[in-house]
């Protein structure tokens, strides 16, 4: 994966859900302490630790623990040796429509016994995926589902200045990545509730366009509060410590030349619009007069839609705009840029099963020379449907859902719904023999589900 395409995850999760899960559990959530009944706090959305346990120890005495939503866990033991270890046995639930993914155990020093973790003979912490694990393999490739659990391990291993009675108190960080067909912005758009999300944002696409004729909203000037309203703060990503702002500007405009989507209010408006989000955080930096902006879409209705649900279209892309003063009557607002200047960099995007395909390319056939975001929505690409029936993915998600063996088994219903999600893009031949991509899809319909697809079968392969 190519630095800009975490860092550009890295902005869209900053953006999307306003923050990661970071910091430490405030005293009304739920606690539970071993051997005592757990105390009702508010509901916590997000990841969250259901239960912890002891699952095994080498020469450590006096083990205890407790556990602090979201995800701290509190250990105290007794080592009697240099090389004394436990390992604790954690399960965490995600209670979100959102796929998050493990980042990494979070500390404070200046917690009793925290400053010997990392140092030279002192407390050596790995988290493991399976507890015969030889290395730290629970890391940033790890992830929990919606409405998952999922079971790591946790390794305590104590050098010469930890032998005692150390306590510690660890805060395990999981976080949301653009690899989720669901975001914090879809969930805005899924608000169908009065005076909820959806309807604040399309009010504000109706107003301004009744009154200029402009189909594009951003996090800055008037229209800052409303964003701020939708996404909880000021809309920020924090860069070496530092929270820089994060220009946001949304498109509301037919980009994929399909009647699917929203439509303006009034007689001979504007219909089958999408929403596109634009994000940058270096518009007021940049020397060249453009700025790097990242791009994804959401629609609604025809093919893949589930009722009135919106849904991601193609990918989260990388491209380039000009820079320009927000408000053409006042000249003022510089930092923003030019949506309809945004051409795609020259990139490869990976779907699924190794499969991959070429944007913004000079050299190739004609899906690979496509550069402006309404061509890469539009386009009809039969090289990838080609790509995905010689994978033969279909087929083999097919199989393990068809089994009957597999039914009980962990990560079989994520699996197995992914697989329905995605049933308009495929048909089914000779009892399953052959499942092949209906040619009618677009290239940007079938992406998101796809990859869905792709992430319940990885993780299906990882736990069973």
């Amino acid at each position: 994966m190519t630095g800009f395409k975490r860092f550009a995850m890295l902005i869209l999760l900053s953006l999307l859900v306003c923050g990661m899960l970071v910091g430490y559990a405030a005293l009304s959530d739920n606690l539970f302490i071993e051997g005592d009944a757990e105390i009702q706090g508010k509901p916590f959305e997000g990841v969250y630790i259901t239960d912890v346990s002891v699952y095994s120890t080498n020469r450590a005495e006096s083990v205890s623990f407790a556990f602090y939503k979201p995800t701290n866990l509190s250990a105290t033991a007794r080592a009697t040796a240099i090389g004394s270890s436990i390992t604790y046995k954690v399960t965490v639930h995600n209670n979100t429509a959102v796929t998050y993914w493990y980042v990494k155990e979070d500390y404070i020093d200046d917690f009793e016994s925290n400053g010997l973790i990392g140092a030279q003979n002192g407390i050596t912490v790995t988290t493991k995926d399976h507890p015969s694990d030889t290395s730290d393999t629970f890391n940033s490739e790890d992830w929990v589902p919606p409405g998952a659990y999922r079971d790591f391990y946790v390794t305590y291993t104590f050098g010469s200045q930890a032998v005692g009675y150390p306590a510690t108190f660890i805060n395990f960080l999981f976080g949301e990545k653009m690899d989720a067909v669901h975001d914090k912005f879809l969930t805005v758009l899924n608000d169908k509730s009065s005076g909820g999300g959806y309807e604040k944002l399309a009010a504000l696409f109706d107003e301004k366009y009744a009154e200029t004729g402009d189909r594009v909203v951003a996090n800055i000037g008037e229209e800052k509060k409303v964003f701020d309203e939708l996404f909880g703060s000021d809309i920020t990503v924090n860069i070496d410590g530092e929270d820089v702002p994060v220009t946001l500007m949304v498109r509301r405009e037919n980009v994929d030349g399909r009647p699917t989507g929203d439509d303006y209010s009034g007689n001979n408006s504007p219909s089958g619009c999408e929403y596109t989000v634009y994000i940058t955080v270096d518009a007021l930096d940049s020397p060249t007069g453009e700025a790097m902006v990242y791009a994804v879409s959401y629609s609604n209705g025809g093919v893949g839609a589930v009722g009135d649900e919106w849904y991601q279209l193609g990918q989260l892309y990388e491209g380039r705009a000009d820079i320009i003063d927000y408000d053409p009557n006042t000249g003022g607002m510089q930092g923003a840029f030019n949506i309809y200047s945004w051409e795609a960099t020259p990139n490869r995007y990976e779907v699924a099963d190794g499969i991959t395909y070429l944007i913004g390319q000079e050299q190739g056939d004609q899906y690979d020379k496509l550069k402006t975001l309404d061509e890469i929505m539009a386009t009809n690409d039969q090289d990838i449907f080609n790509d995905i029936d010689n994978s033969r993915i279909l087929k083999k998600i097919y199989d393990v859902v068809n089994n009957p063996q597999n039914s009980s088994k962990v990560g079989y219903h994520e699996l197995r719904d992914a697989f329905y999600r995605a049933s308009p893009f495929y048909n089914v031949f000779n009892g399953g023999q052959e499942i092949k991509v209906r040619r009618e899809c677009t290239r940007a319909e079938i992406l998101p589900y796809l990859e869905a697809m792709q992430q319940a079968l990885d993780y299906f392969n990882e736990v069973n």
